[in-house]
This record gives structure tokens, sequence and C-alpha cells, in this order.
């Protein structure tokens, strides 16, 4: 009688121990996505301060998340749980490629942020370069005008504006092949991500 009453309760064990995937199930690479949306929405919601003047802007809540993955918090709670349970470490590999895809987007941002500072730069520097050039041209011309010997028209100040449209073409080209080094399509591994740091 014992010997069956401690394989019932071995059998008991075996059977409760076994993590049944719950109904409906949620696929990994979507649960992926809704955690790295559940990521951003806590990174959005701790970042920005919602005052009376700024209310008109719509708040991101966790169930406009649900119903974009068209999944309920049961559901997501359920297959959280499941994942969590498994000991296999899938959800801390999930864990991880959720933080390499915020260090990517994050990248991202910081080198276009960069870019965008440098154009800005370049675009002031070469303003302030066309209207020197300009007001110098200007100073021969009416040097040239009453000595009448040089004569200075528009076209060499395009000739000069088009010159600096093509380096600024050409800054943009460098600044995407650095985005496109950086992210390498998307899939950079955490160790590379944790270099780059």
């Amino acid at each position: 009688m014992k010997k069956l009453i401690v394989l019932f309760f071995i059998a008991f064990l075996v059977v409760s121990c076994n993590d049944k995937k719950p109904t409906p199930f949620i696929e990994k690479s979507k649960m992926e996505e809704i955690l790295y949306d559940i990521a951003m929405l806590y990174a959005i919601n701790n970042s920005y301060v919602y005052t009376v003047d700024n209310d008109t802007i719509p708040r991101i809540t966790i169930n406009s998340i649900f119903n974009k993955h068209q999944v309920d918090s049961l559901s997501f709670t359920e297959n959280n749980a499941y994942y969590i349970n498994l000991n296999k470490g899938v959800y801390y590999e999930m864990q991880d490629r959720i933080y390499a895809r915020i260090v990517i987007n994050q990248t991202k941002f910081e080198v276009d942020d960069f870019v965008n500072k440098v154009l800005d730069t370049k675009r002031i520097d070469v303003k302030m370069m066309r209207n020197a050039v300009k007001n110098h041209l200007d100073e021969l011309s009416e040097k040239s005008d009453s000595a009448g010997e040089l004569k200075v028209d528009g076209d060499s100040i395009k000739q000069l504006s088009n010159q600096d449209k093509t380096q600024v073409d050409s800054l943009k080209q460098k600044s995407k092949r650095r985005i496109a080094r950086i992210v390498k399509n998307d899939t950079l591994s955490i160790d590379t991500i944790k270099r780059v740091k």
C-alpha cells in the first residue's frame, strides 16, 4: 500500500510539473513583439510627462497593445507565465532579443540625431560661407563697377550653392552607409551591442 501511495505521489508530481500550453497559445515570435511593445510603452510613459497643456495627445495603454496583437489580457498573462516557467531559458532568450532590439533602435536614433546635428551645422556653415562669399563678391562688384574691370553675376553664387548641395548629399550617403554598418540589418549579436557600449 505504501508503494502504491508513493507511486501515485510521483505520478502526480510528474503530471503536475508538465507545462501544458495555454489556450489560446501565443507563438514565441508574437510574444516577443508584445513584450517589446510593452517595454516601449513603459519607456514612453516613464519619459513623457503628461500635463494639462499636452493632455490632448492620445495615451498609449496596454489594452491598445493587446488590441494591436489581437490578444486579451488573460491569455497574455497565461502565456507569459508559461514562457517564464519553461526551464529551457526561453524567456531569458526572448528578453535578450528584446533588449538587443531596444539597443539597436536607440543606436539608430542616436546616429540619426548625430547626423542631423552635423547636417544642420554644415547647413549653417554653408549659409554663413555663402553669405560671406556673396558679400565679398558684392564688394568686388561695387569696386569693379566703379573701375569697370570686373562684372559678377549670379551664376558664380549658384555654382557655389550646387557644390554645397553636392557636399551635403555626399555626407548624407556616408551617414546612411554608417547607419547600415552599425545596424547590420537589425541583427546585431548581444556581444556586439555590449562592445559598442
